[in-house]
């Protein structure tokens, strides 16, 4: 399917790995149009969601036996695993009406119970992180940040969470604490923040293409293209994609991964006839989770000779 072992230098940037991998094994049927899977931090299921990501379905990770969590319209886009996996977080919409009515909605998996974390308002925007100790979700590009952390029912409050945001278009850190709002980047224009599992790393896209890896005080990498990416469940690497459009729609995309320091890159798929799209790795880094645009499938790629 890829190209053998080789390695590339690239302005002296990254080592680029093209390696080869074996055939991918498919986690939904064809054609149901299943998209954005995203690995539990556990390896035993993946949650998955369906076009316009209405709904959320979980899938055994072994016997690919698919459960649906929840038939809410946008449920799937910004849902988010607790570190330990025994939590689902999702943003759901309240109807079809425009503005839109969202709220925040906690599924846990082990328990068969569910929390409706806010109330359902126009005000609700931003994609969730969950911080690190599990008491809760951070909304990612809401505003204000004084208002952007939910807590689970139950859970004692912690003092001095610190966590990354978007705010307008630039990254900024806060703490919750003393209230204190640090920008991180003036230099581009951001979205699609992703945060380390231990809360002290982040990963953007920058508009106009490539990724911004950094933490509070350095801007750890930059690279030249990459969309969607994600982190390991150890935070030692991202996965992502790159694509290639024609300004409607998606011709081309493969995986890749970088290493958290940026200093080395792998290309994972080399397929110029599939459209490889949302990558997720497995805890154990041994396999990789995709969709694949032509097909409308979710399919699983193993990593290891």
């Amino acid at each position: 399917m890829n190209r053998d072992l080789t390695k590339i230098l690239i302005a002296g940037l990254a080592i680029i790995t093209i390696v080869s991998a074996a055939e991918p094994r498919a986690l939904t049927p064809k054609l149901k149009e299943f998209i954005h899977p995203v690995w539990s931090p556990d390896g035993s299921q993946i949650a998955v969601s369906q076009s316009g990501y209405r709904g959320v379905w979980l899938v055994d990770s072994q016997s690919h036996k698919m459960t649906q969590l929840t038939d809410a319209n946008a449920a799937g886009f910004g849902m988010a695993w607790s570190h330990d996996g025994r939590y689902l977080a999702t943003t759901e919409n309240q109807g079809e009406t425009i503005p839109r009515r969202t709220a925040i909605r906690v599924y846990d998996v082990k328990g068969n119970t569910q929390q409706l974390l806010s109330d359902f308002t126009t005000r609700l925007t931003g994609t969730l992180y969950w911080s690190p100790n599990n008491q809760g979700v951070f909304l990612v590009g809401h505003t204000p940040l004084q208002n952007a952390f939910f807590r689970l029912k139950n859970e004692t409050p912690t003092v001095g969470l610190d966590f990354f945001s978007i705010q307008g278009d630039q990254i900024v850190s806060y703490n919750t604490a003393s209230q204190v709002v640090t920008t991180l980047g003036t230099d581009s224009r951001f979205l699609n923040l992703q945060i380390s599992p231990d809360g002290e790393t982040y990963v953007c896209e920058k508009l106009g293409g490539g990724l911004r890896i950094g933490n509070q005080t350095t801007v750890i990498a930059d690279l030249p293209r990459g969309e969607r990416p994600r982190w390991s469940v150890d935070g030692q690497s991202i996965v992502y994609q790159i694509a290639t459009d024609d300004g409607e729609r998606i011709l081309q995309s493969d995986i890749w991964r970088v290493s958290v320091d940026g200093s080395q890159v792998t290309q994972i798929t080399d397929t110029p006839n599939q459209i490889e799209l949302n990558p997720s790795l497995s805890p154990d880094n041994r396999d990789v989770a995709y969709e694949e645009l032509t097909s409308r499938q979710i399919f699983i790629l193993s990593l290891t000779p």
